[in-house]
C-alpha cells in the first residue's frame, strides 16, 4: 500500500502487524523491528517525525542487541531512515553520522545498487541540500546516478 501511495491504508496495516509482532515475536524480534521502521518510514511522509524518531530508535535498539553494529543490513536501513528523520527536524549533525554510517552499511552488505541504498543515498542528497553545501549534493548525486544505472543495467529500466 505505501508503494502506491495509500498512507492511511499502510499505516493501519504497519500499526497491526506492528501489534501482532510484538506479541507473538517480542518486541526485540528483528521482524518487529523491520516492521517498526517501515511504519516509521509512512509517519515520516506524513510528518509525523517525532512518533516515527521514537520507533526508530526502539527498532535501532533491538537490531543492535542482535547484530554487531555495521554486519547487517538492518542496522544500515534503521540508521539511514533515522538519519532522515532527524535530518528533517534540522538536527543535522545526529542526521549525517547516522545517515553516512547506513550508507556505509547497505553498500557494503547490500550492494550500491539496492533500493534501499539507494533511497539512503536520495535521503543524504536532501540533508546536504537542505544544508546548502552544494559539493555534497554534488558528491552524492553522482554516487545516486551511478547506482541507478547499476541498477539499470543489472535489471532494465523501471
Amino acid at each position: 500500500m505505501l508503494l502506491r501511495g495509500d498512507l492511511d491504508g499502510a499505516e493501519a496495516q504497519l500499526r497491526d502487524a506492528l501489534q501482532r509482532r510484538q506479541r507473538v515475536l517480542g518486541a526485540a524480534h528483528l521482524a518487529t523491528a523491520a516492521t517498526s521502521v517501515n511504519l516509521a518510514r509512512v509517519l515520516l511522509v506524513t510528518g509525523r517525525l517525532a512518533e516515527a524518531e521514537v520507533l526508530l530508535h526502539d527498532a535501532l535498539s533491538s537490531v543492535g542487541k542482535q547484530v554487531p553494529a555495521g554486519d547487517d543490513w538492518q542496522t544500515g536501513w534503521t540508521q539511514g531512515v533515522l538519519g532522515a528523520c532527524l535530518s528533517a527536524q534540522g538536527r543535522y549533525g545526529e542526521a549525517e553520522q547516522l545517515l553516512l554510517a547506513g550508507y556505509a552499511t547497505l553498500k557494503a552488505t547490500k550492494g550500491p545498487a539496492a533500493r534501499l541504498t539507494r533511497e539512503t543515498l536520495v535521503a543524504l542528497v536532501k540533508h546536504f541540500h537542505d544544508r546548502g553545501n552544494q559539493a555534497k549534493v554534488d558528491e552524492f548525486t553522482a554516487l545516486l546516478n551511478e547506482a541507478r544505472r547499476q541498477f539499470n543495467r543489472r535489471y532494465g529500466s523501471h
